[in-house]
């Protein structure tokens, strides 16, 4: 007889805002490639905005915020994605055969 031990993960029971906030969700391509330049769209746009404003009143702390948020937000996924994609590189050429030639490239 053999008994499967529940996983941490699969023994804690999940509220409704878990389960929704958890979710992964799916995002073509190009959009997924656009986001951190979305970010940083909107961040600057906010900024603008806060500066050009000829009464901003009230709202210039909000926009300030939402734009260093945004700022932030699309900076960091920049950096992320980058430092992925070098550590990709890096194992990709310690995996390689030292002399030979990299994929797609011949010998002339």
């Amino acid at each position: 007889m053999q008994i499967n031990s529940a996983t941490p993960r699969q023994s804690a029971r999940k509220g409704p805002v878990q389960r929704i906030l958890g979710r992964r969700i799916w995002l073509p391509a190009p959009i997924y490639a656009a986001l951190p330049c979305l970010y940083l769209l909107l961040g600057g746009l906010a900024l603008a905005s806060g500066i050009y404003l000829p009464d901003p009143g009230w709202i210039l702390g909000y926009l300030l915020l939402i734009s260093t948020g945004c700022l932030h937000a699309g900076l960091w996924i920049m950096a992320l994605r980058q430092r992925r994609r070098h550590s990709r590189l890096r194992r990709s050429r310690a995996k390689r055969i030292p002399g030979s030639q990299p994929t797609g490239q011949t010998a002339l």
